[in-house]
């Protein structure tokens, strides 16, 4: 016959002992185990499905797991060690923190992400199309740009922002045939004629070698 009396003593009693298992257990070792336990995780996933293991953003949470537990680990360490181990702990954790200020002044950055350096001088080219088309192409109604697939969204953003009305860009998949193009690739003289070159990104703006110039009719297409 059920009793509520009796399960609520039970219930009490098992709140109660596991409790007292877990303040047995240390801040710094449950996060220790929860750092081993899904980096075990992802390698087995990795071994039975081949999925790719996590990088960049997907593997921030490692960030702050590995902050608190350093932060945790030598906060025990300074409660359950010695007067000096104290010392030694809030010593250690002040240059971790310096540390971590200069790396993060070193590698931080308003320019660019640097996920994504290869489109860091997207906006830059579009601002110098202007001075380019006049060199090689001032009579010209229209300056044709073919870029690789992945610089697509940014120029068509930045063309319908403030763009020239003049430019028509297109993927060079979809349009072989363009009057200069936008790579991200070893420059190849014996194919191309460099018209800039953009270091940040490492991209390129080319022309084929064998193009005419605009006020020519005969043109022969360049496929990068």
């Amino acid at each position: 016959m059920f009793n509520p009396g009796s399960y609520t003593t039970f219930d009490n009693i098992s709140t109660h002992a596991r409790n007292k298992r877990l303040n047995r257990v240390s801040p710094s070792a449950a996060i220790g185990a929860l750092i081993l336990f899904v980096s075990l995780a992802l390698v087995v996933q990795h071994v039975l499905f081949q999925t790719p293991y996590p990088i960049a953003r997907t593997a921030l949470f490692f960030i702050p797991l590995f902050a608190l537990f350093a932060v945790l680990s030598l906060s025990s360490l300074g409660r359950i060690g010695p007067r000096t181990a104290g010392a030694a702990a809030v010593v250690l954790l002040a240059f971790l923190t310096a540390l971590s200020g200069v790396h993060f002044a070193g590698r931080a950055n308003t320019v660019m992400v640097a996920e994504w350096r290869i489109d860091a001088d997207t906006k830059h080219l579009l601002e110098d199309l202007p001075a380019i088309k006049a060199g090689l192409a001032p009579n010209a109604a229209v300056l044709r740009l073919g870029a690789e697939w992945n610089f697509i969204p940014s120029l068509t953003y930045y063309l319908r922002r403030n763009g020239p009305p003049w430019l028509d860009i297109a993927s060079t998949d979809l349009r072989p045939e363009n009057d200069v193009y936008f790579l991200h690739e070893t420059f190849d003289p014996a194919r191309m004629v460099l018209v800039k070159e953009y270091p940040v990104s490492g991209n390129i703006l080319v022309r084929a070698k064998d193009e005419m110039p605009r006020s020519q009719p005969q043109r022969s297409g360049f496929s990068p």
